[in-house]
């Protein structure tokens, strides 16, 4: 008869062969966690509020270069920027780089949201919310990280200030990390 103990290791021996003293030790195994993740957004398709002016281009979001800033214009309610990830995708985590130095303080009440089906309009309260700053940004924090534990599987990248006032999003920078197959 075998008898197993498990409490992180365990006694492996079989009856009559030897005693419990020379049982082997043996550890639980478990696999490196191999999930490799990369940035995909770079150079993606996107689509965006309308912006502020032509000197902040919405492609300058995810352009690799964090001396470049999409800013959405200021008579937008709730300024969004999307990249289209072309394909569905594991969201392992999305990084944004706010524009930082004087205005850095805009950055305030923003979402990030993954969503699967194309979207419809600007209400994006239906995708899975990824996450959520409440803000305001000062520069010194750096890129925030938004991710939720869980990850969510999805083509299409939100970033979406929600706040109740009108005012600018300007994005130096976004970067989206997937699960690589």
């Amino acid at each position: 008869m075998h008898r197993l103990r498990i409490y992180g290791t365990c006694n492996v021996g079989a009856a009559g062969t030897e005693p419990r003293e020379k049982a082997r030790q043996f550890t639980p195994f478990s696999a490196p966690d191999s999930t490799q993740v990369a940035n995909i957004a770079q150079g993606k398709p996107f689509e965006n509020c309308p912006i502020y002016s032509t000197n902040y281009y919405p492609q300058y979001a995810n352009d690799a270069s964090e001396s470049t800033t999409f800013i959405s214009h200021g008579s937008v309610a709730r300024p969004w920027w999307m990249v289209d990830l072309l394909d569905t995708n594991l969201v392992d985590r999305v990084e944004v780089l706010p524009r930082p130095g004087t205005f850095a303080y805009r950055f305030h009440q923003v979402e990030v949201r993954v969503g699967s089906t194309p979207r419809v309009g600007e209400d994006f309260s239906e995708w899975p919310l990824l996450g959520f700053y409440e803000g305001p940004y000062t520069s010194i924090e750096g890129r925030l990280t938004f991710a939720n534990g869980t990850k969510l599987c999805g083509r299409y990248v939100v970033v979406q200030r929600v706040a109740a006032q009108v005012d600018l999003l300007e994005l130096a920078d976004v970067k989206v990390f997937v699960d690589l197959p």
